[in-house]
């Protein structure tokens, strides 16, 4: 039972992307985005329990497909969990991404992706791409005009992503990976020929050099043996010639012992044999003495130079020795200057100790006399204090009632008369009203800004998360209308501050970047959180015209503006609030930008 829905059930997924292939003639990306959507159904990546949310990166600039995939991603979850879309034209850190699409135009970029997420557990998925090798899933363009996709398992396995069998039935076929592997294994077979041809007349080269060795060797030992031979026959016949000399000058007189004299030439030829044995056993006795003697000559040259660094160590000891007498002599006088030096630093000590008790009571009475200072200005500059903000406030009542007067006469002016006024006229009153606006926002702004010195500040606990949804909901109407994005953390952390001034921080930072956004791309606003050893970090980024890098200290300053008012409005406090507002919760800010890349504001709170 349970296989025959399950069959229907693929049979309705079919039907409904074959109709979707069709529909997808009319527009190619919302067909893209679905099929990357039920690739992502089809697979199961290790470890899903432990994903919050499913990462999709775009490696792209087609904004057809960004932005379908951003409206699939907030109209579906994948088993549950949410879906995070992301996107570049490189990719620079691949931790966290589970789903990475190439589009058509950096399809090239391939080979060095699939080398830096290897093994990573990250799905590509690809849109006509040639390089079957490294496809994991290739998305093409059917004859008909419809999508289809080409799956490469063996890689998508390498990944260590389990693939569900119902994909092929989606539309898709496998990559023959057979014929890549038997490809692979000609060249290699190839290569091994042209090594084993290499090592073969590596062998031979080596035989016939064994073989010139052994034959020089040989014909050197013959040589040496027929030369001592020479030397001994040359020895024998010089011995010879003296005896035939001997003989014939005997032959005469001694003719009848012929016979003696050749038993006595048989004992002499005996002796000669035997003294050239004796001879040649001198001869090695002489070498081995000789060898000898070298290697006592070596032993006396190494007992010399063991004798000559005895004698820098003799001498280095005795300078030792001249050392530690005159050190020994040095600390002598230096107990008895110590001695000295402590007999006269007691005495000094005994007059200073009636000195301090002399200067004690003089700061005693100098530091009663300070107190009542402090208490008197203290209670000069409270009432100072209240003066001030009683003008403040009648400043801003004197300032406002002019203006008031101004801006309700230029109105009447504008809607009553505006028949018997001309152009340039109806043109000044504008400015008039405009400029009355702009007037009452900086007076408002200052009264804050002043405020904020003045107010007593008591830090309790602030749950940044609340913070975060009242700017959500007040700055809902302002991001429909600009069509941008608000994305934080959910995680965000309790902080000890003042809840009003968190308000005045996130309303300017976020009404920041809504003004100073870049027409051309969608405005995005990340609010973040980090930790360190020491701090709390709140990052407040956007995708705006950016900030040049000399002005990062100076746009905290107040009435600093970067830009005319007809270019973006403003009145140049709100920044200067932000900073108060964060110094006086005992935290810092700082800005790091890249003009015309956006910017991110970073918030530091100290732990406690």
């Amino acid at each position: 039972m349970k296989s025959i829905k399950f069959s229907i059930l693929v049979l309705l997924i079919n039907i409904v992307f074959s109709t979707f292939c069709f529909a997808q003639t009319v527009d190619r990306s919302v067909a893209v985005s679905a099929y990357i959507y039920n690739f992502a159904k089809n697979v199961l990546w290790q470890k899903e329990e432990n994903i919050k949310e499913f990462r999709f990166h775009i490696i792209g600039t087609d904004k057809d497909i960004i932005n379908e995939m951003n409206k699939m991603s907030q109209a579906k979850t994948l088993r549950g969990k949410p879906i995070k879309i992301t996107n570049s034209t490189k990719l620079v850190n691949t931790d966290g991404i589970n789903l990475i699409f190439i589009t058509y135009e950096y399809r090239d970029k391939l080979n060095d992706i699939y080398n830096s997420v290897e093994g990573k557990n990250t799905l590509i998925v690809t849109d006509l791409c040639n390089n079957k090798s490294d496809i994991m899933i290739n998305i093409i363009d059917s004859d008909v005009g419809s999508l289809k996709f080409e799956i490469n398992k063996a890689n998508i396995i390498n990944q260590n992503i389990m693939i569900m069998p119902d994909i092929i039935l989606l539309g898709g076929t496998e990559v023959d990976v057979s014929a890549l592997y038997y490809e692979g294994q000609q060249s290699l077979r190839r290569l091994q020929k042209q090594i084993d041809s290499l090592e073969q007349s590596n062998n031979e080269l080596l035989r016939i050099q064994k073989s010139i060795r052994k034959e020089l060797l040989a014909s050197q030992d013959s040589l040496q043996e027929l030369i001592s031979k020479i030397n001994s026959q040359q020895i024998v016949l010089d011995r010879q010639r003296q005896l035939l000399f001997q003989r014939e000058q005997e032959i005469n007189e001694q003719t009848n012992k012929i016979e003696e004299n050749e038993k006595h030439f048989d004992i002499l030829t005996s002796k000669i044999a035997i003294q050239d044995v004796e001879i040649n056993k001198r001869k090695e006795i002489l070498e081995s003495q000789l060898i000898e003697i070298e290697s006592k000559k070596q032993q006396i040259i190494k007992q010399t130079n063991t004798l000559q660094s005895q004698d820098l160590t003799i001498n280095r000891q005795r300078n030792i020795m001249y050392l530690l007498i005159v050190i020994v002599i040095l600390v002598i006088s230096l107990v008895i200057a110590i001695y000295r030096s402590f007999r006269i630093k007691k005495k000094m000590n005994k007059e200073l100790e009636i000195k301090v008790k002399e200067r004690t009571n003089e700061l005693n009475i100098l530091n009663a006399e300070l107190e009542e200072r402090v208490s008197q200005r203290t209670a000069q500059l409270v009432a100072i204090n209240k003066e001030l903000e009683s003008f403040s406030y009648s400043i801003s009542h004197d300032l406002r009632a002019p203006l008031r007067a101004i801006y309700g006469f230029s109105q009447i002016i504008s809607t009553r008369h505006k028949d018997s006024l001309n152009v340039e006229g109806q043109q000044y009153i504008d400015y008039v009203v405009a400029a009355s606006v702009r007037m009452e926002q900086l007076i408002n702004d200052l009264l804050n800004f002043s405020r904020l010195g003045r107010k007593s500040i008591e830090l309790h606990p602030v749950d940044l998360n609340d913070i975060i949804q009242e700017m959500k909901m007040e700055f809902k109407q302002k991001i429909e209308e600009v069509d941008a994005q608000l994305l934080f953390d959910n995680n965000l952390p309790v902080l000890k501050g003042d809840k009003s001034l968190f308000r005045q921080i996130f309303i300017n930072l976020i009404g920041n970047a809504i003004t100073y956004r870049r027409k051309e791309i969608q405005l995005i606003i990340n609010i973040s959180h980090e930790e360190s050893s020491k701090h709390h970090i709140i990052k407040v980024s956007d995708t705006g015209i950016g900030i040049k890098k000399e002005y990062w200290e100076k746009i905290f300053n107040i009435f600093q503006r970067l830009h005319s008012e007809d270019e973006y409005p403003g009145t140049g406090i709100g920044l200067a609030t932000v900073k108060k507002s964060v110094e006086l919760m005992n935290g810092e800010i700082t800005v790091d930008s890249v003009y015309g890349d956006g910017s991110t504001f970073i918030i530091k709170f100290i732990k406690k």
